[in-house]
């Protein structure tokens, strides 16, 4: 049986480096969402796999890790269910909540430095992508 897997790319394209993780989700058929919200938990139950990308400040490389099972936050629906900003873990946190089950997934994070209005990246960022882009393809060869 395959793995379903999925890219979600995380941020708003016109703040700057925010918008770098919509955008190499799109170069490997992802999709870019502003935030996380509650209404992507149904859609991550069709998946084995969930990577989301995206720009964090303070990030001096990009980095990939795990997002844990989210099982733990099953005990808090008022940090789930009422926001409109989730973080992947409380995401992953509020389909283990609402349907006992959660995708397994993984965050890239990207060094983001300027996060003003505008669609410009910073040089950092634009210097790191390569590491980035190849984190991601070592991910979805690794999830194929």
């Amino acid at each position: 049986m395959a793995t379903l897997s999925a890219v979600i790319g995380i941020g708003n394209p016109l703040r700057g480096d925010d918008g770098a993780g919509p955008w190499l989700a799109a170069q490997v058929g992802g999709r870019g969402v502003q935030q996380l919200t509650c209404e992507l938990a149904p859609e991550l139950l069709a998946l084995d796999q969930v990577l989301f990308i995206d720009a964090a400040w303070g990030q001096r490389r990009p980095r990939l890790e795990p997002v844990p099972d989210g099982a733990e936050l099953m005990a808090e629906p008022a940090l789930t269910l009422f926001s409109h900003g989730l973080s992947p873990l409380q995401l992953i946190g509020l389909c283990h909540q609402l349907y006992g089950t959660a995708p397994q997934a993984a965050l890239l994070l990207l060094p983001g430095v300027a996060f003003g209005h505008g669609t410009a990246w910073s040089a950092e960022l634009r210097r790191q992508l390569p590491a980035a882009q190849r984190l991601l393809h070592h991910w979805l060869a690794a999830h194929a």
